[in-house]
């Protein structure tokens, strides 16, 4: 999954695959046969995105990594 799975946390904000065309295509599958729980999934991700993804945490973010590099 790569770098997907620092963002998607598995049955909770999206769904993840082991990289193969199979596997992703039985994700998808899963997605088509299970609106309810991917409804779920998408709100679960909105709420972690709003969270994670805001202004003042990027902010912390960038004075985190500016210390590091300036120590």
């Amino acid at each position: 999954a790569g770098g997907t799975g620092e963002l998607i946390q598995h049955g909770e904000t999206g769904r993840l695959y082991d990289e193969t065309a199979e596997d992703l295509a039985g994700e998808m599958r899963w997605v088509l046969d299970h609106p309810e729980q991917t409804q779920t999934l998408v709100d679960g991700a909105q709420v972690h995105a709003r969270a994670t993804f805001t202004n003042e945490e990027y902010a912390r973010r960038v004075r985190r990594v500016w210390a590091n590099v300036t120590e």
